[in-house]
Order: C-alpha cells, then structure tokens, then sequence
C-alpha cells in the first residue's frame, strides 16, 4: 500500500470512529500531534473514540 492510499484509509476511518480499522493502521507506537501541539497516541485516539460514540 502507497503512503497517500494508507492516509486516505486512515481519515476515512477517523472520520467514520471505525475502531477496528484504526486498530489495524495504527502502530501501537504511533504518536501525532494536534494542530494545538497536543501529543496523543493511537491508543488515547482509539480510546476517545470509542468513549464518545458510546
């Protein structure tokens, strides 16, 4: 998989709250950044979503 391919997947799954989806394309290293300079990881991320869509 090319690099835009797996970032088109990984905002569609974001915009969705596609749990299992993020789970399979995120390392469980995977740290970001917001546009505010907040660090979070793909576990506080999948977490979040999963709290807010409940």
């Amino acid at each position: 998989m090319d690099l835009l391919t797996a970032e088109r997947q990984l905002q569609a799954a974001q915009r969705a709250a596609d749990v299992e989806s993020l789970d399979a394309l995120l390392h469980l290293q995977a740290v970001g950044a917001g546009p505010d300079g907040t660090v979070f990881s793909d576990r506080i991320t999948l977490i979040a979503i999963w709290w807010n869509g409940r």
